[in-house]
């Protein structure tokens, strides 16, 4: 992946130039927050005229994923999530659907054959290319892919660190190193120094024994902790970290949470070296927790060694 792109930040919007016509397959993703309950203009996250455009409309909020061709063809639909709080979207495009996606799930397609314009302009992130209108919120971990990327590969994305050897992705922008917590007493979120990948749990899926993940910032309650005793505590309900067996592996746990229980394994404590470390031993080894790349950005504990200690294994405690 290479961004031999001129990328001039004007403050409120970014403005990228150079960047290669895609005609067959495209995916235009981004993290969005607005700051009024519906969106505040039109067009303004991400647009380049006459190509391609993520599109809200101006006092709705419906969402428009649009690719010219001719025309403009697009795939709409009206948000059910609250589009104030931190959210995914993203559009695709792979010759014959265009699709849009919410969060890493499909909420909307149309039927098109045919091939996106090509386009000798710049592409604008958080503004309307031609227009002066800008988002009223934030818009970050702007994406483009060469691909049209399938509902799993978007929610993939989404959960892993950005590679160098993605030759797909052309280029990434706003990607924001999040302000550090360091009042032990307020809530927080965990950010691996693995990528832009916060410990998470599922919020359909707050129950005992539920495992841990790492994915991009959603801003919901699945992502935020706090600390008391030596537990952390999710902010889902009445749940912990803990740690579970691995099946086939002697040597890892998995992290879960759990109801409280008084178990060592629910201790944990945050390092001024980044790791987050299990108070109980196993093996006769001290534990901590890290982000494994290899099993979709899951969490796992491994043995701590403070003389090898990997990116995998260091955290940092995120103001929210």
């Amino acid at each position: 992946m290479t961004e031999p792109y001129e990328t001039i930040d004007h403050g409120t919007y970014i403005e990228v130039k150079n960047l290669p016509n895609l005609t067959k397959e495209i995916t235009v993703s981004c993290q969005v927050k607005s700051n009024t309950e519906n969106w505040n203009e039109h067009g303004m996250l991400i647009s380049k005229r006459d190509a391609f455009m993520l599109f809200p409309l101006l006092d709705s909020k419906i969402l428009r994923f649009y690719i010219y061709s001719g025309s403009w063809k697009f795939a709409e639909a009206e948000l059910s999530v609250d589009i104030t709080e931190s959210h995914h979207y993203a559009g695709t495009f792979d010759g014959h659907d265009i699709c849009l996606y919410v969060d890493g799930k499909e909420v909307a397609k149309t039927l098109f054959i045919g091939k996106i314009n090509k386009d000798l302009g710049s592409m604008f992130i958080g503004k309307d290319d031609g227009y002066d209108y800008s988002l009223e919120g934030e818009i970050k971990n702007v994406r483009i892919w060469d691909k049209s990327l399938t509902a799993k590969e978007i929610q993939n994305s989404m959960s892993q660190v950005l590679s160098e050897q993605d030759t797909n992705l052309l280029g990434h922008w706003r990607d924001e190193k999040p302000e550090v917590e360091t009042d032990p007493t307020k809530p927080f979120m965990l950010k691996s120094a693995e990528g832009e990948l916060f410990a998470s749990v599922a919020e359909n899926q707050a129950s005992a024994r539920n495992k841990v993940f790492g994915f991009t910032d959603t801003g919901g309650d699945g992502q935020k902790w706090s600390i008391s005793d030596g537990l952390i505590k999710s902010h889902l309900g009445n749940f912990v970290l803990d740690l579970e067996d691995l099946p086939g592996n002697e040597w890892a746990k998995l992290v879960v949470i759990n109801l409280p229980n008084g178990s060592e394994t629910q201790q944990w404590e945050i390092q001024d070296n980044g790791t987050i470390k299990n108070k109980s031993t196993i093996h006769g080894y001290a534990y901590s927790m890290a982000i494994d790349l290899q099993n979709f950005a899951i969490a796992i504990a491994y043995p701590v060694d403070e003389s090898k200690l990997k990116a995998i294994q260091k955290w940092e405690r995120v103001a929210i």
